[in-house]
């Protein structure tokens, strides 16, 4: 009978030894599994981030490619290129097909729509702007004040997220926080000739401490106004 209890009493002893292996091991199991959904997650809203700013920095890359075959193809100056939607085509006069980066005459640049997901749906206009309004400090040459001669073309897209503007700085380089600016970034293509196309006077992109980051830089991204939540994209097409 004593050898019995033993027995049963080892026993109870290897199971709740097993027991305890058992808990050991799914609780090991599950912090693996947690880490490495965290992990996942992770890498997948980096991947999102760099696929988002691949997206924007081609068009800007598209934008450049056509000034400059306008340019070169067709003996323009910068001040003579315009930016007039398809859906305004027949507004504006005819002469400035040839100028227009869009219209098949012209820079024939495919029109490009902005992503949604990348944009805030509160300050989202849908729309990339084309206008000499700006000047960006040490681009070309700079004035106090960008008059007509000195500004620079240079294609916006207003209404961005904050996190896809602070993705497209991480990758540009900028460093610094987000800086804060008081260019012009827009335009109206249905007028004749489209507004805000070489007109100068709106402002100096990194000319002052709120967005010293993007002097000298032909593109990045900044805090619109210093108005919450509304950022833009700027990537210069010609510095003057």
């Amino acid at each position: 009978m004593t050898y019995g209890r033993h027995v049963r009493s080892a026993e109870r002893g290897n199971v709740l030894f097993l027991i305890l292996i058992a808990v050991a091991l799914f609780a090991t199991l599950s912090y693996a599994v947690i880490q490495s959904t965290r992990s996942g997650g992770a890498g997948t809203s980096k991947e999102t981030s760099t696929v988002d700013v691949a997206q924007i920095l081609t068009v800007s890359n598209s934008y450049r490619t056509t000034v400059q075959r306008m340019m070169v193809g067709q003996g323009m100056d910068g001040g003579d290129i315009v930016a007039v939607s398809p859906s305004a085509f027949g507004v504006v006069s005819a002469q400035l097909n040839t100028q227009n980066l869009y219209h098949p005459t012209g820079g024939a640049m495919p029109y490009p729509i902005p992503p949604k997901n990348l944009m805030d749906p509160v300050y989202d206009t849908n729309v990339w702007s084309v206008n000499s309004e700006n000047e960006v400090k040490n681009v070309g040459a700079t004035t106090a004040i960008p008059d007509i001669d000195h500004v620079e073309l240079i294609a916006f897209l207003p209404g961005l997220k904050k996190s896809v503007c602070e993705a497209i700085n991480e990758k540009l380089g900028i460093t610094g926080g987000m800086p804060v600016s008081y260019a012009d970034v827009t335009m109206n293509a249905s007028s004749d000739p489209p507004t805000y196309m070489e007109n100068g006077g709106a402002g100096v992109i990194g000319g002052t401490a709120s967005d010293s980051q993007l002097t000298g830089k032909l593109e990045g991204c900044f805090q619109v106004n210093g108005t919450s939540d509304w950022y833009a994209f700027y990537a210069v097409l010609v510095g003057r």
